[in-house]
């Protein structure tokens, strides 16, 4: 929903949290899902390929909250127009 959580990892269980907003942990082993907490999605997932020798991100399943910028004019927009 917009908080920043990327500082959260914890690697002993593998899991995301405690996200201060919803105070919700995610499980990063099963797509990002809600263990604890009171957020009702699951953490969006990144699609990635392998490119030669890079890998890139294509495409985001899940909805990504919280960011002006994730929309351009307000409208959603495809990954290759952004």
């Amino acid at each position: 929903m917009g908080c920043p959580i990327g500082s959260l990892f914890n690697a002993e269980y593998n899991v995301l949290g405690l996200c201060a907003c919803h105070f919700t942990t995610f499980d990063l082993t099963h797509r990002g899902m809600v263990v604890l907490g009171q957020a009702t999605e699951n953490l969006p997932q990144v699609v990635l390929e392998v490119e030669g020798d890079d890998i890139v991100a294509v495409s985001v399943m899940g909805i990504i909250y919280g960011y002006r910028n994730n929309l351009l004019d307000g409208v959603a927009v495809a990954v290759d127009e952004a």
